[in-house]
């Protein structure tokens, strides 16, 4: 990293990564921000007219990718209580053949996470399921760990949200060596530039700890906020 004349690999980033995540470095891709890796997938997978379903509220750049990746966008909107309508995307399966479901977990804005039967009738659906797992750090939960075995299941991750480092971009996907390999090929070879791995080299060896605790102060505003909230008439 000293030699900022020189062009970069990821060969120091991707086993740190991988050991934050809990998985072995052949399940990683690391990516300019989530978004490379929205787009990467995407790109991997649909040809023109494809379908991918959304379920919205969620973060826009996965139809707004899908677009540029000349798809069409499914729609199947959460519930009242912001839970995933397993029951819609089932039939979305059945009507429309995605390729793709993209499903934020822990959802943005409420901040649930989906249970764990909820995401196996998902993974048993014939299309690829994504979990964004941008806000795992604050759900305590995380299915990374599976996605090196299912392979239909990919897991984005983040240093933009808990880390606080959204100025680096630096985003990953946890996938099977098959997922992987394909998006080793297609994806540009120095994407991840020097400062930026220097930064999240950084962060990773000494930073979890502040992380940590940074995430339990704002979990327990956000427990006191939600309880103060529901005292009000």
């Amino acid at each position: 990293m000293r030699h900022w004349n020189r062009y970069v690999t990821q060969d120091e980033l991707r086993p740190a990564i991988a050991r934050y995540a809990g998985v072995g470095d052949e399940s990683i891709v690391v990516g300019n921000g989530a978004d490379e890796m929205i787009d990467l997938v995407q790109r991997i997978y649909l040809e023109r007219g494809d379908a991918v379903v959304d379920c919205p509220p969620s973060f826009e750049m996965y139809s707004i990718l899908a677009t540029v990746n000349a798809a069409r966008v499914v729609e199947i909107p959460r519930r009242d209580d912001f839970a995933i309508d397993v029951g819609a995307i089932e039939r979305a399966v059945e009507r429309d053949k995605p390729k793709l479901i993209f499903v934020a977990n822990p959802s943005n804005p409420d901040g649930t996470c989906a249970s764990r039967p909820v995401v196996e009738r998902l993974l048993a659906l014939p299309a690829v399921i994504i979990l964004d797992e941008a806000y795992a750090e604050f759900g305590g939960k995380s299915v990374a760990s599976l996605a090196g075995e299912i392979e239909n299941l990919v897991v984005f991750r983040t240093l933009s949200k808990a880390w606080g480092l959204a100025g680096i971009r630096l985003g990953f996907m946890v996938a099977n060596e098959k997922v992987v390999d394909l998006a080793m090929r297609i994806k540009p070879p120095y994407n991840v530039n020097a400062v930026t791995q220097k930064i999240a080299l950084g962060a990773l060896r000494e930073g979890k700890s502040a992380m940590l605790s940074s995430v339990g102060k704002t979990v327990a505003q956000r427990e006191w906020l939600g309880a103060s909230l529901s005292r009000l008439p």
